[in-house]
């Protein structure tokens, strides 16, 4: 699938353009793979009405990616989050709730000000996206199940304490 690591030091350099989503994240599974060290987020819980929400995100979801980036902890998450703008739209790979690798989702989320609320340039009567296409779900579930699976297979091992 293509996923960079995005490191905890990356994202204490980038500065803070106030972008939210409206969703609280915990650590998760913990990946290592040759090196790379990334974590699943698990979703403790999503504000009525807010980006995330809207975009059908619902707790106990797992975010693997955004953006194509995976991220060592939940500060990495919230740095590169907290750098965007409102009114940037970031692509968000998860596992929804009790479902495997097979069943990973793509879903756009469009980040709104600390504030809340739409941005006026978003208006009420703007349809909403359906989400990806049958290949691209097929494409994302196959990245998912080729990273798991490998996973599931010890090529990649499963750390319980922080080094």
């Amino acid at each position: 699938m293509g996923y960079q690591l995005f490191g905890t030091e990356q994202a204490a350099q980038l500065p803070r353009g106030g972008g939210v989503f409206g969703m609280d994240v915990s650590r998760g599974q913990v990946i290592v793979d040759s090196g790379m060290r990334f974590e699943l987020l698990k979703v403790e819980g999503v504000r009525r009405g807010s980006p995330a929400a809207q975009a059908g995100l619902a707790t106990g979801d797992q975010v693997i990616a955004v953006d194509g980036r995976v991220f060592p902890s939940v500060a990495a998450f919230a740095g590169y989050v907290g750098s965007l703008p409102p009114g940037r739209t970031i692509s968000v790979d998860y596992l929804p709730r009790g479902e495997g690798p097979q069943n990973a989702q793509r879903v756009g989320v469009t980040l709104v000000s600390p504030a809340g609320g739409a941005l006026p340039s978003q208006r009420a009567a703007e349809p909403a996206e359906h989400g990806p296409s049958t290949g691209q779900k097929l494409a994302i579930g196959a990245g998912a199940v080729a990273l798991f699976g490998c996973y599931e297979l010890g090529c990649f091992s499963q750390r319980t304490q922080p080094r």
